[in-house]
């Protein structure tokens, strides 16, 4: 009895892949890559599988490798970026 909506999915896994969650930051980067309630961005899709794949998620370097194909080197280096800033954000505010 429950209407799926793509984009308040996207809302969700999006709060709890902030929070750390592992699976929702998987999730989240296939929604990410394939567009699925939030516009296509690899960039992003790259960065949220590389801090799933930080958290254990096994299948998130598949991701990460399949979209390194398909992004520029400057996408690449800003994904990177990307993940590691939010590493540096979350190890902070757990101080």
């Amino acid at each position: 009895g429950v209407i799926r909506d793509p984009q308040t999915a996207v809302r969700y896994f999006r709060q709890a892949a902030e929070l750390g969650d592992a699976y929702a930051q998987f999730n989240l980067a296939r929604r990410c890559e394939e567009g699925q309630g939030t516009a296509t961005d690899l960039v992003e899709a790259w960065k949220w599988y590389e801090l799933a794949a930080f958290g254990g998620i096994a299948s998130a370097n598949e991701g990460k490798r399949a979209l390194e194909s398909r992004l520029t080197r400057q996408q690449l280096e800003q994904a990177r970026r990307a993940a590691e800033e939010f590493r540096k954000q979350a190890a902070a505010a757990r101080k």
